[in-house]
């Protein structure tokens, strides 16, 4: 009994990592959240029928039930599945004729011919003996009473079997989570001060685009004109500077908006990451204070000395404060997520936490160089401003009297040279800048999914640890620490491949769109 608590008590938060689904490149690495809502149904068999219904369905098996020592047999694998249980949790040694199944906090055993059954350890006798009918598995009823926990009626009259069940709910039906992180990102665009104020914005370089387009009396077709046309030359570089500016008002919105989206994604993420953390640093407690306690056992038995056993206690100490110190970490994430979709600092909610790659790659980095340089709205305004600076000199007017130059404010022309020069200059260096950091993005984002692949063995490593500690800890050849520590192991694994596949979304955000990180608070506010 004192085996099989001490079980229940530390495999219980980590119920549905024990799913033994395999784990691919897109898969849901999920925290442990109870997906299926239930109310109770009733199979029926009937024996010597392949038909059986559950609840008003009717549906058929390849065997059909039958008596045995005048007691009922059904298919083991019909059973599993009625029972939720994944089919990969069911183990065949061949060579013993042995049959493991893992259920959740338990461990099942039987084996073929012989009416004893062992769970975690325990041994009890079954009606009849399991045996192998046609290739199916089959077993007496009592089998699903003693391991399910269910009354299965049997009317020898009507030869009726009848499995009261849970009936499962489409998880899409069902509300698992308070947010997601599209309702995120719209909370943050509807509160965001600065998109209000950019999106303004917008609407005043209108206006006065459109005011000094009526300032403009001709589209100037001479260039190093007299001073006749200065007027003209000035009030249609006026216009071509005022429609850019509305033009890259316009773009600053978009930008400010990828720049939003991305850092709701770091925030959600950040909580995420801070649950994962906090359950990491919960396990990593208990399992220091498991050990302090052996510790100080031993030491009362004379088996450990006074060095080992305060070294003991100061692990657990020190695993607490680690702990103390999660929490506080994870509230500071939802803080920070908070603020950024205008929700109360303390509140506190679910997110739904579906951890999976959102996005390949373009395997031709120098294909999306190219794209993504052409869709810069920074790089296309640098394009925008040598355009300007070029016409600025195009239509510069010489022998103008100073009074002129003063009132229009105009430099030398070898200063609006330089100026066009420069502009140049500019644009080339920030089309570096974008290379450079598009090739090392690329790089990095090579290196993440090489190391997810790396994580994802070590995952399957774990979860194989975890069940062969499970079994060794049930038949009493382990203490139940070990099958805790292959628990924070598994947890440790878990939370590196979800941590992996979280940055590397982030850094897709960024590769796609690399002009998210130069919206600065001035770019915003302007």
């Amino acid at each position: 009994m004192y085996k099989r608590s001490k079980k229940i008590a530390c495999t219980f938060a980590i119920a549905t990592i024990l799913s033994c689904n395999t784990v691919v490149a897109m898969e849901n690495i999920q925290l442990p959240v109870e997906m299926n809502y239930s109310a109770i149904e009733d199979i029926e068999f009937i024996i010597g029928d392949v038909n059986y219904k559950v609840g008003s369905t009717v549906k058929a098996i390849s065997i059909p039930p039958y008596i045995k020592d005048k007691k009922p047999m059904l298919p083991l694998d019909l059973i599993i599945d009625i029972m939720g249980i994944n089919k990969a949790c069911v183990d065949w040694k061949a060579e013993t004729k042995t049959v493991t199944i893992f259920k959740e906090n338990q461990i099942i055993q039987m084996t073929i011919g012989e009416k004893t059954l062992i769970v975690d350890g325990n041994k009890m006798l079954m009606d009849t003996a399991p045996e192998i009918k046609d290739g199916n598995t089959m077993i007496p009823i009592d089998f699903i009473e003693k391991v399910f926990d269910k009354k299965v009626s049997f009317n020898s009259i009507t030869n009726k079997i009848v499995i009261p069940v849970k009936k499962q709910v489409n998880e899409e039906n069902v509300a698992t989570w308070d947010y997601t992180y599209e309702t995120m990102l719209k909370k943050a665009l509807d509160s965001s001060r600065d998109l209000k104020a950019a999106e303004m914005n917008v609407e005043r370089m209108d206006i006065i685009k459109d005011d000094s387009k009526d300032d403009t009396d001709y589209i100037p077709t001479r260039y190093g004109s007299d001073i006749r046309y200065l007027k003209g030359n000035v009030a249609y570089l006026k216009y071509k500077k005022n429609n850019f500016e509305y033009e890259l008002a316009k773009k600053k919105v978009n930008m400010i908006k990828d720049r939003i989206a991305y850092d709701v994604k770091n925030a959600y993420y950040e909580v995420l990451k801070g649950e994962d953390n906090k359950k990491l640093a919960k396990l990593a407690m208990d399992l220091t204070q498991e050990k302090a306690k052996l510790t100080d056992l031993s030491h009362r038995e004379g088996l450990a000395s006074d060095i080992e056993n305060n070294q003991a206690k100061r692990d657990y100490e020190e695993a607490k404060k680690q702990y103390d110190l999660a929490v506080k970490e994870l509230d500071k994430a939802y803080e920070k997520l908070n603020d950024l979709v205008s929700l109360d600092a303390k509140a506190r909610y679910t997110l739904k936490d579906e951890i999976i790659f959102d996005a390949d790659i373009e395997e031709d980095v120098d294909y999306h160089i190219a794209r993504v340089t052409d869709k810069s709205p920074e790089i296309w305004a640098l394009n925008e401003i040598v355009d300007l600076k070029d016409l600025s000199v195009d239509l510069y007017v010489f022998n103008l009297p100073v009074d002129y130059k003063w009132s229009f404010d105009m430099d030398p022309y070898e200063a609006k040279e330089i100026d066009a020069k420069i502009a140049t200059i500019e644009l080339g260096k920030v089309k570096q800048k974008y290379e450079q950091g598009l090739r090392e993005l690329y790089t990095s984002l090579k290196q993440l999914k090489d190391q997810y692949e790396k994580y994802k063995i070590a995952y399957e490593k774990a979860k194989d640890d975890l069940k062969m500690a499970k079994v060794n800890v049930a038949v009493g050849n382990e203490l139940p620490i070990i099958e805790k520590k292959a628990i924070l192991q598994l947890e440790n694994s878990k939370k590196q491949l979800r941590e992996t596949i979280m940055d590397y979304n982030k850094w897709v955000m960024m590769y796609n769109k690399p002009w998210i990180n130069s919206v600065s608070k001035k770019d915003k506010e302007n």
